[in-house]
């Protein structure tokens, strides 16, 4: 995903929910971003190209966000928990999670010591229950038991 995409991403998908938004250092409204009931703001900062006053999802391995003002939340996602998601789509499906899941804090956030205010997500086990959940990842296989642990006594 090159910046122009992350750019076109952002406009499309982020909401403004109580923080302001510049892009390419202009300001940028709720009508400008779409429909306000629709998913909150995401992946939101490149250090170079796309300011904004909150992150979304923080990764060592695309380039969005490094740096973001001192009074932003951050949600202080750490894409690197989730390596396998690495496309818009995914992004726009954890967003939704994220909206649904931050409905009812903390869990399966942490809060984060060092961002007063923020949650990371904790692991991706404790995730992905959570996009199972909504169909955005598959269900891990389950193991099938074999004939002698299905009888065998439990202690």
């Amino acid at each position: 995903m090159d910046i122009s995409e992350i750019s076109s991403f952002v406009q499309h998908t982020a909401i403004d929910s109580g923080v302001k938004f510049t892009l390419n250092g202009e300001p940028v409204t709720p009508k400008d971003l779409g429909d306000p009931n629709a998913l909150l703001p995401l992946v939101v900062v490149s250090a170079n190209h796309i300011n904004a006053e909150i992150s979304g999802i923080r990764s060592s391995h695309l380039d969005f966000i490094e740096r973001a003002e001192p009074e932003s939340h951050l949600l202080g996602w750490k894409l690197k928990q989730l390596p396998h998601i690495v496309d818009g789509a995914m992004l726009l499906m954890i967003n939704h999670a994220i909206r649904t899941t931050l409905a009812q804090p903390p869990a399966p956030f942490l809060q984060n010591p060092f961002l007063p205010g923020a949650y990371e997500p904790a692991s991706e086990s404790e995730l992905r229950p959570h996009l199972e959940a909504f169909g955005f990842m598959e269900k891990a296989p389950t193991r099938q038991l074999l004939p002698s642990e299905a009888t065998a006594p439990s202690y």
